[in-house]
């Protein structure tokens, strides 16, 4: 999970300073563009999050699925 989302970190990074000299030329950002674009690199951090989370969680219930004891202790609780 930790890898993926510093992949992308890195990635923004170096996008930031690719465009950075672009950016010169135009006129600065407004604020509101500035919230929509870091709600979308959240979001997309988030997701990732998530889809991974899924991942683990279904791990985990085929490991305790296949072990009749797990399953046990899970009914009585």
């Amino acid at each position: 999970m930790h890898r993926r989302i510093f992949f992308i970190k890195q990635e923004h990074n170096e996008n930031k300073e690719h465009s950075s000299s672009l950016n010169e030329k135009k006129s600065v950002e407004s604020a509101e563009q500035f919230s929509s674009k870091f709600n979308f690199e959240f979001c997309k951090f988030t997701v990732i999050a998530t889809l991974d989370t899924a991942i683990l969680v279904k791990k985990l219930q085929e490991i305790i699925g296949s072990s009749p004891i797990m399953t046990r202790n899970l009914k009585k609780s």
